[in-house]
């Protein structure tokens, strides 16, 4: 215990502050860059328009997908359930705007970065050639930021070690093991997820989903054993380019913008973790209950502040929309330590995939590079 507490969980907190610490920078330089490379205000509109069309449909098909999945899993009430409270979530939406350039950089705020990210490089767009010196500086800062973040990475089998020592030293598995109902509730949800984002990628690209899935592994094993999606990041660029084709303007702008608003993984986990509570605190849930509150987590999956912590805001939320007890936070948190890694796997998984849809349709998908076999 001792040597979890003291010693291994300070590693564990300092290698999150590094990564929050990199990632920052990474998602601002990568999304800046990303636009400008796009070269006039017409093709960005152009690219913005498809992605958020693409990310908002398919998760709001995840979110169906989810819903009926949890059906074998839980018993309905019949009286009636509580109205769809907006007034918190609009006031997420308005935090996307950061209150000064800093703040993002410092909480981590990912969301708020983008927001920063895209402003700076509709500028740089508008002002064309009188700033082409600052873009080759900003092009040589990403390279430094890409290669520190590689390094880092070199560090993540000692980190997974660290996570699961401590998972098991404080008694934590045994507490999510018992939870084997959620545990299948987020099993099937997550293979029907993957279903509903493969079928339209294999049958439009004519592409085996195995190959599509060998392909997305990478990214998705770093997701499934650091639950960061910053971890991530730049693998998700690399195999997204040299992997899958995908050009490098949607690339550079779809995972920016995919790892902070299209989070088909963090709905699943939001709406699963609520109902299991729910059930466990015999909270009833009626069909119209049940329907609002997947409205809210759809909603909340979009606007959750994306930075170490947010979860807990989230959680809080959650349990107010269902009525359940306040302590119901803490066995959210307990119970969402295992499902946060899947979850996390998931998202780098289906965002790959809902690029490969939108590179091809805008017809910048280089094709063999998807389909060669190594």
């Amino acid at each position: 215990m001792v040597l979890a507490n003291k010693i291994f969980q300070p590693i564990y907190n300092s290698f999150n502050g590094i990564i929050s610490f990199i990632a920052g920078p990474l998602i601002f330089l990568t999304a800046l860059l990303g636009v400008v490379s796009v070269g006039s205000i017409s093709g960005l509109s152009r690219i913005g328009k498809r992605l958020l069309v693409i990310f908002l449909s398919f998760l709001a098909l995840s979110g169906i997908a989810t819903f009926f999945c949890t059906f074998p899993f839980i018993s309905l009430a019949s009286e009636s359930g509580t109205m769809l409270d907006y007034s918190e979530l609009y006031q997420m939406v308005l935090d996307i705007l950061p209150s000064n350039i800093i703040a993002p950089f410092l909480s981590g705020n990912s969301l708020q970065i983008v927001c920063i990210a895209m402003f700076s490089g509709v500028a740089m767009l508008l002002l064309s050639e009188k700033v082409n010196d600052l873009k080759r500086l900003l092009e040589q800062l990403n390279y430094i930021v890409q290669w520190l973040m590689n390094l880092i990475s070199q560090l993540v089998p000692a980190f997974i070690f660290i996570n699961v020592f401590n998972l098991i030293v404080n008694g934590q598995a045994r507490t999510i093991v018992s939870a084997y109902k959620l545990l299948l509730m987020y099993l099937v949800s997550i293979a029907a997820v993957l279903v509903i984002q493969l079928l339209p990628v294999c049958i439009r690209e004519k592409v085996s989903p195995l190959l599509v899935l060998q392909k997305n592994l990478p990214a998705a094993l770093i997701g499934l054993t650091t639950a960061s999606s910053s971890a991530a990041y730049s693998e998700n660029i690399r195999t997204c380019r040299r992997e899958l084709g995908i050009s490098e303007t949607v690339a550079n702008i779809g995972v920016s913008l995919g790892q902070t608003v299209f989070k088909p993984g963090v709905y699943l986990d939001f709406f699963l973790l609520g109902v299991f509570c729910a059930e466990f605190y015999s909270v009833p849930i009626s069909p119209g209950k049940l329907i609002s509150f997947a409205l809210f987590c759809y909603i909340l999956s979009i606007a959750a502040p994306p930075v170490p912590g947010g979860g807990l805001t989230c959680f809080a939320l959650l349990t107010a929309q269902l009525g359940l007890p306040g302590d119901a936070v803490a066995l959210m948190c307990t119970l969402d330590i295992i499902p946060d890694f899947l979850v996390t796997s998931l998202n780098m998984c289906v965002l790959q995939q809902a690029l490969l849809l939108i590179d091809g349709s805008l017809g910048s998908l280089d094709r063999s590079v998807l389909k060669n076999r190594k």
